[in-house]
């Protein structure tokens, strides 16, 4: 009796004895490390004038 075994099967049991991540190719994260801390900051930025809009409206309607 011959047994078939699906391509994907022996896909998902490769990858499962590979407990070290050699297959693995991991995508480089780091280089746009620059593009999110500007990112990051005008987010802050705009939080922060936000705040300080409100406050100075809030201020003037109690006057």
């Amino acid at each position: 009796m011959k047994i078939k075994i699906s391509k994907n099967f022996l896909d998902g049991y490769v990858k499962v004895l590979d407990l070290g991540g050699v297959g693995k190719t991991w995508p480089d994260l780091s280089g746009n490390k620059q593009k999110d801390y500007d990112a990051l900051r005008s987010d802050w930025e705009n939080v922060g004038n936000a705040i300080r809009k409100g406050t100075g409206s809030f201020k003037q309607a109690r006057s």
